[in-house]
Parts: C-alpha cells; structure tokens; sequence
C-alpha cells in the first residue's frame, strides 16, 4: 500500500474507532437543540402560546352576485384593526392593550368559504385569548350595518377556551436536526484531530516517512506477557495470539541481520523512562528463538556455528529516555548498534527525524526503529492478513 492508500485507510478507522465520540454528537447535539428550543418557547418567549377561535356566517342581500363581492379577506382584516373595533373589544374586555398589540393578537380569516368568517385570537392567557376571541366576535355583530352587501352577521360558534399552540410537532424535528448537527461537529473534530496528529500509529508510517527500517511492531497486549515463562502464547486470547505471532516472525526476521554482525544492541527509548522496560525482554526472547534456529542449520550442516554471536553477555543494552537523559546518545560507541524505541499514538514525526538527523551527525548506527504499544485492533484491521511476513 502507498502512503495515500494508509493515510485513507487509517482515517477511516480513526472515525470508526470514535464511535463512542459521534454518539456523544448525536445525543448532545439533540439534547442542546431541544434545550434550547425548548426554552425558547417556554421561558424565553413567556411561554406557550394559547389560541381561540370563532366563527361568524355572512348573509349576502339577497341580490348580489356572490361571484363578484368586493368584500374579501382583506376587508375583514381592515375592520379588525379599525377604530370602530377596537374601540368595542376594549371595552368588552376591559383592557388596556394599544391598538397595534391587539392587532399583533387577532387573525381574520375566509378559510373556505367566502360565507364564513374565521377571528383567531392568540395570547399566553388561554382564558385571556378566549375573552378577547369573544370580544371581536361580538364587535363584528355590532357593526354589521356597515356592510350595504351583507344583511346581517352571525355568531355560527362562540369563541372556545384557548388550546395550547406550543410547536410540538417541531419537537422531533429540531432534535433530529440536533443530532445531525452533532454527529457532523464530532466527525469533524475526528477528522481534524486525524490530520492535525503527528504521531505514528503504524510500521507502514515509519517506511513512508523515514530513512530507516521499522524492524517490528509490538501491540499493547505484550505488556501483560511473562516472557521467563516457557511458552508465552499460551494464555493470550486467540485474535492477540495471531498478531503477536505474526508481529514476531516478522521482528524475529528483521532482527537476525542485526544479530548476526555481532555488535551490541542500545535500545534507546524516544519516550519517558520504563516506557518500555520490556523490550529489552522481547528482543532477548528473539535472540533466544533466532539462537536455537541457528543451531538446529549448524547441526545439520546448513549454517555456520553463531555460538559465539547469540551467547554474548549484554548484547542488549537499554538506555534511558533522551527526554530524561539528553546525554545517552554520548554513551554509544563504535561497537553498538541502535535501536530506537517509538510509543505508537505518542511520539510525534517531527521530534523522530530530530533525533535521526541529530544521530546522522554523531555518525551513530541506526539499525532501525520498533514501534511499541501499537494498537491491535488498529493494526489487524489496516494490514492483517494481507501482509507478508518479514514486510512493511
């Protein structure tokens, strides 16, 4: 895979792995555009709105055209914001509203039929709404004389106690509307957080960016390992088992090139100090494996003898952190090769070419770098099982 390939690859299961962080999107943002909804009707906005409703039949004179009136919705809407009305329901209801907020208050309409006349009266009072309803009924009543088309007006239905008007129907919708919201903040944020990560997750990270080998990943679970036990697989779950194994042929395959020049081997740790206290027992374990390998190919005639090589004393050496102790990479000599030692998802690109460059310059040999507490899901679902053993 190139470089593009991984990034991609890799993107896509950061946003999978946050599963957790876009159900927290989801369900925060629904829960703070309800809340916020919610108490924009409720609070914000004095409360729910309450609506009463009348209706009034028109009797056209008996000789006109009901194809050609005049009077129309408009003409109803007029009156009600008249003088003349205004007038009578204030009286009627004994309030002190101007004229402009009862107009703020009242609806006329012709729904769907030019012979009935529909007054809608909203207010957060229900029994207010109610008797303001009535009020402008009654108003029409008194003023139908003024009307040359119309023989008379009738109360068809009384104004009827005020129903709540709050949007409840827009409830789901503006929480739907939320979680929409949320779910695309989050998978921004993980998407930013993606590309804004300068860290190395993956072997394939190190072969991409750099000018040395990635000689092996070891996954989180190996800290749990007994390495002085005889067969450390024993006990691993069956998914942890099959990538550690894979991990360590290809470690394993890596390190015998290493091993075979005979030099001693610094580990030098790129994070904090016992960091990675354990991989000084991983590769003694690999030399162990490599050492028997070496002496079954002599025994049969198929490889040189490599007693003296894999029987050295404190071939492996580890250094302290160069966070904690600038000064370790004064302790190399000639005779040693380097390992340095990279946490996945800690130690940033820019700070690893620093410490490559700065090795360059003490003309130090670099045999490779070993990405350590990679993630195993992360690794099984990116590369497993299209890898080859002993690849990066």
């Amino acid at each position: 895979m190139n470089k593009e390939e991984i990034n991609s690859r890799l993107m896509l299961l950061t946003i999978l792995k946050g599963w957790r962080f876009l159900l927290y999107g989801l369900l925060f943002g629904a829960m703070i555009f309800f809340a916020v909804y919610y108490l924009s009707i409720h609070n914000f906005n004095g409360g729910e709105d309450y609506e009463s409703r009348g209706m009034i039949l028109i009797d056209y004179a008996d000789d006109v055209e009901k194809a050609g009136i005049y009077i129309n919705e408009l003409t109803w809407s007029n009156l009600a914001s008249s003088d003349l009305v205004y007038e009578n329901v204030i009286l009627e209801t004994d309030s002190h509203l101007l004229k402009d907020e009862l107009r703020s208050k009242v609806t006329v309409l012709l729904e769907s039929d030019i012979r009935v006349l529909v007054i809608k009266v909203r207010d957060k009072d229900p029994k207010f709404a109610q008797e303001l309803c009535q009020a402008y009924l009654d108003a029409f009543i008194v003023l139908q004389d003024e009307f040359e088309d119309v023989d008379s007006l009738r109360i068809i239905d009384n104004a009827e106690a005020g129903f709540s008007m709050a949007p409840d129907d827009k409830v789901l919708n503006v929480a739907i509307l939320g979680a929409i919201v949320g779910f695309i903040v989050a998978l921004g944020c993980i998407i930013l957080y993606f590309i804004f990560d300068d860290t190395v997750k993956v072997p394939h990270t190190i072969s991409a960016e750099f000018d040395v080998k990635c000689l092996g990943t070891l996954i989180k679970d190996l800290r749990k390992v007994n390495f002085k036990a005889d067969n450390i697989y024993i006990d691993m779950p069956f998914n942890v088992k099959r990538m550690v194994t894979f991990e360590m042929a290809i470690l394993k395959d890596n390190m015998r090139s290493v091993f075979d020049t005979g030099k001693k081997i610094r580990l030098v740790d790129l994070d904090r100090p016992k960091a990675n206290s354990y991989g000084v027992d991983v590769l003694n374990l690999v030399r162990k494996e490599l050492f028997i390998d070496y002496r079954h190919k002599s025994d049969r005639g198929e490889a040189e003898n490599m007693d003296a090589v894999y029987e050295k004393d404190e071939i492996i050496i580890y250094s302290e952190s160069v966070i904690d102790n600038p000064v370790c990479f004064n302790e190399i000599t000639e005779d040693e090769k380097v390992i340095l030692m990279v946490k996945a998802s800690s130690t940033s690109k820019a700070y690893i070419h620093t410490m490559l460059d700065h090795l360059k310059g003490l003309n130090v040999d670099v045999a490779g770098i070993i990405l350590y507490d990679a993630d195993n899901w992360l690794l099984s679902s990116l590369f497993f099982p299209k890898k080859k053993a002993g690849e990066y």
